[in-house]
C-alpha cells in the first residue's frame, strides 16, 4: 500500500497521519480519507473522529455515563472511556486497552479496526493495510509526565511558537500539540427518561429513491437530512438515538424494525415524504400500523411506501395479522397512537398546518417492531411549495422542534404512568 505519513515525536507520544490511496480529486472523485494515528504506551491508536468520517458514521458522547458511541450502516459500537470493554451490535467485546481521550479527540486501539468483530465492515470503507511510517526530524518538546489513560500530560511546559497546520502534496503536517490537562467537572444528574433509546429510520435509500419532487428533490435525501438533524436534536435532550442508515444505502424494510428490536429500542420512528396525483395535497401526517387503512388516502400512502418490497423481490401483499397480534399483546398500539396524536397536534400548532389526525395503514416498515412505532410523512414532494420547504434548513428546524417537543411530552407521560404503577 502506498501511503503518505509524517511522524512527530513528543516525549512518549508518536503521532502521524495515514493518507489512504484513492483517485485524485482532479478526476472528479473524492480524495482518500486521512486517519490520524498516535502511539499511547507503545500501542498504535486511531482517531475515532477520523474513522467515523471515513465510514460516514456518527459519533455521540454521553458525559454522564462516560461513553462514546459510533453508529454506521446498521452497526453501533459503544466505547467506555473508563475501561477496555466495548459493546458491538449489542454483544460484549474487548479493546485490549482502554480508549484515550485528549484535546484532539478519542483514540481507539488500531487492532480493534483491523481484527475486531466489525473488521470486515471497516475494510469495506477504509484500507488499513500494513505500512511503514515515514520519520521526520525530532522536534524539541517540553518534558512530559504520565497522565490518565496512558496519555501524555504536560508538566510545566515551556511556551514556544509553532507553525499553523498546513496541507500540501497530500501530506498532513501538524505541529506537536501536547494534550490539554484534563479537568474533572461535576456531571449533571441523569434524566429519568422512560423513553431512553430511540431508533430513527430515514426511509428509502440507495437504489430506492422514494418519491421525487418536481424540482428533482429525492425523498431518500430529505429523509436522511431529517433523520440526522432529528437525531442530533434528541441527543441534546439526553436521549440515546440510533439511525438505521447514515448514508445513501438501501436497507430492506424488514431489517429496519429488526434493528430496533435488536437494540431494545423504546421507540421506532420511520421518516418519509409523501406524494399525490394532486399537486394541491399538502401537510404533515402521522401513521401507525393497522391491518385496515383508516381511509382510501391512508391505503394509498401505504401502497406507495410498501413499493420498496418490489426491489427486494417480494410481494407487498403479505399478511400482517401476526405482527398485529404481537403489537396488541404488548399494548404498543395504544402508546403508538398516543405519540401520534401528540405529534399531530404539536406540528399543527407550531407550523400552523391543518391537522389531519392520526391515521393507520399496513406499513411493512413498521411490522415486527416490539415497541411503540410510528411512520411520519414530512410533507408532499408533489407540492412545489412543500418541496421547497423541505429543502430549506430553517423550515426543517421548525419541523424538528415540533417533533422533538412531541417526543419529550410523550416521554413525560410515560414517566407519569410508571410512577402510578410503582
Amino acid at each position: 500500500m502506498r501511503g503518505l505519513f509524517f511522524h512527530l515525536f513528543t516525549g512518549s507520544l508518536w503521532f502521524f497521519a495515514i493518507a489512504l490511496p484513492a483517485p485524485s480529486a482532479a478526476n472528479g472523485r473524492k480524495p482518500a480519507p486521512i486517519i490520524r494515528e498516535a502511539d499511547f504506551s507503545g500501542k498504535p491508536n486511531l482517531s475515532l473522529e477520523d474513522v467515523a468520517a471515513a465510514v460516514n458514521g456518527q459519533l455521540h458522547e454521553y458525559p454522564v455515563s462516560k461513553r462514546v458511541d459510533l453508529t454506521f450502516h446498521l452497526h453501533e459500537i459503544q466505547f467506555s472511556l473508563e475501561s477496555d470493554k466495548v459493546s458491538v451490535d449489542g454483544q460484549p467485546a474487548t479493546l485490549g486497552a482502554r480508549p484515550v481521550k485528549d484535546d484532539r479527540g478519542v483514540w481507539i486501539p488500531r487492532t480493534f479496526f483491523e481484527s475486531g468483530p466489525l473488521a470486515g465492515a471497516f475494510r469495506e470503507k477504509i484500507d488499513l493495510g500494513s505500512f511503514e511510517p515515514k520519520l521526520v526530524p525530532k522536534i524539541p518538546s517540553p518534558p512530559v509526565g504520565e497522565g490518565k489513560g496512558g496519555g501524555a500530560t504536560p508538566v510545566k511546559p515551556t511556551p514556544h511558537p509553532a507553525p499553523s497546520p498546513t496541507r500540501g502534496e497530500g501530506v498532513l503536517k501538524e505541529p506537536p500539540k501536547p494534550p490539554a490537562e484534563v479537568r474533572e467537572t461535576a456531571a449533571p444528574p441523569e434524566l429519568p427518561h422512560a423513553i431512553r433509546r430511540i431508533v430513527i429510520d430515514p426511509g428509502h435509500g440507495g437504489k430506492d429513491p422514494g418519491t421525487v419532487g418536481g424540482r428533482g428533490t429525492e425523498e431518500k435525501t430529505v429523509n436522511l437530512w431529517m433523520g440526522q438533524e432529528l437525531a442530533d436534536a434528541l441527543r441534546e435532550k439526553d436521549f440515546e438515538v440510533l439511525l438505521t442508515r447514515t448514508d445513501d444505502t438501501f436497507i430492506p424494510l424488514r431489517e429496519r424494525a429488526a434493528l430496533a428490536n435488536r437494540y431494545k429500542a423504546d421507540l421506532f420512528i420511520s421518516v418519509h415524504c409523501n406524494a399525490s396525483l394532486s399537486s394541491k395535497m399538502n401537510g404533515f401526517e402521522v401513521y401507525i400500523l393497522s391491518e385496515k387503512a383508516s381511509d382510501p388516502h391512508a391505503a394509498a400512502v401505504a401502497r406507495l411506501e410498501n413499493a420498496s418490497l418490489e426491489l427486494e423481490g417480494k410481494s407487498p401483499s403479505a399478511p400482517v395479522q401476526a405482527v398485529l397480534r404481537s403489537l396488541v399483546k404488548n399494548a404498543n398500539i395504544n402508546r403508538s397512537a398516543q405519540l401520534g396524536g401528540i405529534m399531530d397536534r404539536q406540528v399543527g400548532e407550531q407550523l400552523s398546518q391543518n391537522k389531519t389526525g392520526l391515521q393507520q395503514a399496513a406499513f411493512y416498515v413498521l411490522r415486527g417492531a416490539v415497541m411503540p412505532a410510528i411512520l411520519i410523512e414530512l410533507g408532499f414532494l408533489s407540492n412545489k411549495v412543500e418541496e421547497r420547504h423541505l429543502e430549506d434548513p430553517t423550515y426543517r428546524k421548525k419541523l424538528i422542534q415540533a417533533i422533538e417537543t412531541s417526543i419529550v411530552e410523550f416521554d413525560k407521560k410515560q414517566q407519569e404512568a410508571l410512577k402510578r404503577q410503582s
